[in-house]
């Protein structure tokens, strides 16, 4: 299992590499993945615990990762939203910082860009 959170604005990675179950950021980024901005998480001791139990681990991709992802989203014919799109910028790090090259990876793009089009065609251009 992979956690994923925009770098600057991730509470539950910062936790999870504490060793911690919890953390609180003062002051987060702003991100083009809005819906994962956080400066906590209330579900963090439960996705920490999770992260622990499966073995997996946390990423924290950037905004330029995430607009980059969009534009390979909707090269290949899916219209996803910025925050699906951060989980889709992942795949890279797992492959490489995580030696995941041989393995199967699933990832689940689960919030569709249709409802965001405005938001979306406007980081793209």
């Amino acid at each position: 299992m992979v956690g994923v959170q925009v770098k600057g604005a991730d509470p539950v990675a910062i936790a999870f590499k504490r060793g911690l179950s919890k953390y609180v950021l003062e002051n987060p980024v702003d991100s083009v993945a809005e819906g994962i901005v956080a400066s906590e998480s209330y579900n963090s001791i439960f996705a920490t615990k999770a992260l622990r139990e499966s073995k997996g681990f946390t990423i924290s991709v950037t905004d330029e990762e995430i607009r980059r992802s969009l534009r390979v989203a909707l090269e290949n014919g899916m219209i996803i939203e910025p925050t699906s799109a951060a989980a889709l910028a992942a795949i890279d790090h797992v492959r490489d910082d995580h030696n995941s090259r041989d393995e199967t990876i699933v990832c689940m793009l689960t919030g569709s860009g249709i409802k965001t089009m405005s938001e979306v065609s406007k980081i793209l251009s």
